[in-house]
């Protein structure tokens, strides 16, 4: 391995990052991860590589590319840290994304179902990640037709972001336009308006007022996937029907790799 020239690609990798210039992003951290490919695998370089090499191809959805290295860093970090450490949950929230991605719902939902039981079992419910992973795994139910998983999982994630973010959030909506497809699915058109009546559009209207009908909901980022069963899609909201995974943020610098 060279050095210098890894941290140069890396610096440039974090820089690009900021600037949010994710085509050089990834021509960077794909420079550095060739630099440390050869390395013990437990060498910290190339653990930071790997991570953050599949996490920019996850989104430039290079899925197929990124599945493979998100495989191996969760072995490692299941070697490293016990298969209960959060950081390990959070793997197997992203790779669930990237299956939910590929419309391959039985992986996504194996690895949402790991990724919850680890974030509730060390986080407890009324936690924002918590509340996302739990509506994923919703989602996930639900893309399958798993109706009778799904609403309860619905219910819980819509409970627990009423706590967390606050009866008015977007967050709440977002999450009961979900479970409110779900109703509509499931023959219940009359409690899918309620809950649109009564849930929904209250927010989203107060949002149209306060920042414009062409704003985006504030929500974590995600994959985008398959639109769900009994879902209908506003064109105008296109992060509707998302996988909720938080992208790295950019690393440290490092000088000359130190």
């Amino acid at each position: 391995m060279n050095e210098e020239k890894w941290a140069e690609f890396y610096n440039n990798a974090c820089q690009s990052m900021r600037d949010r210039d994710f085509e050089s992003a990834e021509v960077h951290w794909r420079r550095a991860w060739r630099e440390v490919r050869d390395l013990d695998h437990l060498d910290p370089r190339y653990l930071m590589t790997l991570e953050y090499f599949a996490d920019i191809l996850c989104q430039k959805r290079k899925f197929q590319e990124a599945e493979g290295l998100l495989t191996e860093l969760l072995e490692i970090k299941t070697s490293l840290m016990g298969g209960h450490h959060i950081r390990v949950g959070t793997t197997h929230n992203t790779l669930a994304g990237l299956y939910f991605a590929l419309n391959d719902y039985p992986k996504a939902e194996e690895h949402c179902r790991k990724a919850l039981d680890i974030h509730l079992k060390l986080l407890g419910e009324q936690n924002e990640d918590v509340v996302a992973i739990m509506q994923n795994l919703a989602m996930v139910c639900h893309a399958q037709q798993k109706y009778d998983d799904a609403e309860p999982l619905y219910v819980k994630a819509l409970d627990a972001a009423q706590k967390v973010y606050g009866a008015e959030h977007p967050g709440v909506a977002d999450i009961a336009e979900h479970y409110a497809g779900l109703m509509d699915a499931t023959g219940r058109t009359v409690e899918s308006n309620e809950c649109k009546k009564t849930l929904v559009l209250p927010i989203y209207e107060r949002l149209v007022r306060t920042v414009g009908a062409d704003e985006q909901r504030i929500t974590n980022k995600g994959f985008p996937g398959a639109t769900l069963t009994g879902i209908k899609r506003d064109p105008r909201r296109s992060s509707q029907c998302l996988y909720r995974i938080k992208p790295l943020p950019p690393p440290d610098e490092k000088n000359g790799g130190g």
